[in-house]
């Protein structure tokens, strides 16, 4: 492996890791700035229908949304009124 794919390998990691940070800290806030950074990172058009799904359960806060927050948390979110 050359240089230029271990500086991408670890660029990579980084971003990662720190979404993965921000979305423990706080998954409601930053799930739909993680959203934006994966759309922005991926080739057009790649998983564009998946992609599509998940930012519009994000954003309507459908049946799946509470599933992306405990993602997040690590915990299920109390989702019954």
């Amino acid at each position: 492996m050359g240089i230029v794919d271990k500086a991408k390998q670890a660029a990579i990691a980084a971003t990662v890791t720190k979404a993965l940070d921000y979305l423990e800290k706080d998954p409601e806030t930053n799930i739909p700035k993680i959203m934006e950074m994966v759309d922005k990172v991926t080739p057009d058009g790649w998983y564009a229908g998946q992609r599509n799904a998940i930012r519009h359960s994000i954003e309507a806060k459908d049946n799946w949304y509470p599933s992306y927050v405990s993602a997040g948390c690590g915990s299920t979110p109390d989702i019954l009124p």
